[in-house]
């Protein structure tokens, strides 16, 4: 009993002695007081001092800069100097980019990535970790987001005692910008992103949302334009391993935890759908897996932190072990993605929860419905000194809500040529036409367009109804092509289809397009419409438009714009969405003979 008590406290010491070895290397404001973040200039200063003291094993740089033109940093942590794209390929190590700081009111990524290279450069076994790993780090996107500190940033968030701000400086969201870049952190991020292009991507992340047992939730999109190899690997082996070693460090953990019906557990769980506008999704499209992580909001900020530092080590430890099997898995991915770019074939565009449904327990707490007496709203409240084990149903399932019909490429005319350049961003090759070419084609042509009353990151969405027609067109001079054969494929079908539901046309890019422009006057459109009666299928189907919408029926001005709409005067251009699809081997034909 006394050896065990004197092996104990020789325990403690040593781990104290090592801890405190550790923070000797370099000083977190979360050493000496557990609610305390890094602010931003004390995330530049630090970087540039690590950066110094240990010049062979971390490289400060910087993706860029914000919208206020302030840098956006990046460290690189390696060994063998293997600190470059070049020097990793030579040396087939693997790359894991970790993010944090996209919501700067979230910043435990930041304190828990810094964590992360103190431990590595304090312990040899750990740097050892980097024997077949690079590490690329951006401690922080949002920058600007990180410089508006305040306490009353993150109201359903407990610590840490200032936080940023979850948007940049235009007030747009980071995490809804990977496909449309429309922000300058996103342009420069995409450009830092190719360069490295990560075998792993992580971005960290703190949650909204129900109380319940878990410090760590994390999310990976396994969507079905994968192979079934990519996404049984990492269903059956990585995320077990991952939610296993993090159960072992006293970090429970778990997958996202998202209600069916917001804010209602009684309503079940429902498993996360995909969208590539997200730091977690966007990675597929170019054959490699991303893991969100998520700390609960109501635990302690220092435990949230040291939930996040554990998971990366965790993450680290296996991609050391593992990099044969993971370098394996991506070369197939890589091949399996390109031999899928098939014309004519079915791509799914757009997913929904399946009907399909498990059960599945989540350690939550006792939960009750109360009712507002503000303003009668029933919501949920949970105590969280009484753990309990609810069995929920599950919603663990999606399937296709839309299918794109893969073209043999698109085109677009030169007055497009802005949102070519948002497709070189992303990677995608495409050539212009050198002389004005007659192109059979297919088109979207409108039945039905309206707008959504609500803004979604600075636009208007259209919604609307379509009809797919044939046609011949003759493209100008300096037209662009963009040939679906190429690596970055997926990319291109998510922004161009329209019927995808983060492209250029949901994310209205094309806008203008469908604004009228001319119009008549009451008499002279009134003479115009006497005059198209006269045709009898003109007049049939005027007559079966006020009887189908009732609204028509009672709008005279609405009335005479269908005359002028079905007339040779109308906008020829205005329903018609301009992005052109080559379905016809022939066609392309033509064009690759340019």
């Amino acid at each position: 009993m006394i050896r065990r008590s004197i092996l104990c406290v020789l325990l403690i010491i040593y781990s104290l002695s090592i801890f405190s070895q550790q923070k000797d290397l370099f000083f977190l404001p979360i050493d000496s007081d557990p609610n305390k973040s890094l602010t931003y200039e004390q995330v530049m200063r630090l970087s540039h001092d690590i950066s110094k003291r240990y010049p062979d094993n971390v490289i400060f740089t910087f993706l860029g800069l914000s919208e206020q033109n302030d840098t956006i940093p990046a460290l690189i942590i390696f060994k063998d100097k293997a600190n470059n794209p070049i020097e990793v390929a030579k040396q087939k190590k693997s790359t894991l980019m970790i993010q944090a700081g996209i919501h700067a009111g979230e910043p435990d990524g930041i304190d828990a990535g810094f964590m992360l290279i103190r431990t590595l450069l304090s312990d040899k076994n750990k740097m050892d970790l980097l024997n077949n790993v690079t590490i690329i780090f951006i401690p922080t996107f949002n920058i600007d987001g990180l410089k508006l500190l305040s306490p009353y940033h993150r109201i359903n968030q407990n610590g840490p005692e200032l936080q940023g701000w979850r948007a940049n400086a235009m007030n747009l969201n980071l995490n809804r910008d990977y496909l449309k870049a429309s922000s300058v952190e996103m342009k420069n991020w995409l450009q830092f992103y190719y360069y490295w292009h990560p075998d792993l991507f992580i971005d960290c992340h703190t949650t909204d949302g129900a109380d319940y047992q878990y410090v760590m939730t994390f999310d990976m999109q396994l969507p079905i334009f994968m192979s079934n190899n990519f996404n049984n690997f990492f269903k059956t082996n990585f995320i077990p391993y991952f939610t296993n070693e993090m159960d072992k460090k006293g970090f429970l953990s778990t997958q996202y935890v998202a209600f069916r019906n917001w804010f209602s557990p009684e309503s079940g769980l429902a498993t996360s759908l995909y969208s590539p506008i997200l730091s977690h999704s966007y990675p597929l499209l170019n054959n490699r897996p991303a893991l969100l992580l998520e700390t609960h909001m109501l635990k302690p900020y220092k435990q949230r932190v040291l939930a996040t530092h554990q998971a990366l080590l965790i993450i680290l430890q296996w991609m050391n072990d593992n990099k044969h099997l993971l370098q394996n898995i991506l070369s197939k991915e890589d091949e399996y993605s390109l031999s899928s770019a098939i014309p004519n074939m079915l791509f799914p565009i757009e997913y929904k929860l399946a009907d399909h449904k498990s059960k599945k327990i989540l350690k939550g707490y006792e939960f009750h419905k109360v009712i507002s007496p503000v303003t009668g709203l029933s919501y949920y409240t949970y105590d969280n000194t009484k753990p309990i084990d609810v069995t929920l149903d599950f919603w663990d399932s999606i399937e296709v809500k839309t299918n794109a019909i893969l073209p043999y490429g698109y085109i677009l005319g030169p007055e497009w040529k802005h949102l070519m350049e948002i497709l070189k961003l992303h990677q995608v090759s495409f050539f212009t036409f050198t002389k004005e070419m007659k192109i059979k084609v297919q088109y979207y042509f409108l039945t039905n367009l309206e707008y959504n009353n609500s803004i979604f990151e600075g636009t208007f969405s259209p919604i609307f109804s379509f009809q797919l027609r044939d046609t011949l067109i003759d493209f100008p001079r300096g037209s662009f092509f963009i040939p679906i054969n190429q690596k970055s494929w997926k990319s291109i079908v998510y922004l161009l289809e329209p019927e995808s539901p983060v492209g250029f046309m949901k994310m209205g890019s094309f806008n203008s397009m469908f604004e009228r422009k001319e119009y008549g006057e009451i008499y002279v459109l009134d003479t115009l419409a006497q005059s198209m009666l006269k045709d009898k299928n003109i007049a049939a189907a005027f007559e079966e438009k006020k009887v189908k919408d009732p609204d028509f029926a009672k709008d005279a001005w609405a009335q005479l714009m269908w005359f002028y709409d079905n007339s040779p005067w109308k906008d020829q251009r205005r329903l018609t969405i301009p992005v052109f699809k080559v379905k016809d081997e022939v066609s392309y034909q033509q064009i690759m003979k340019r």
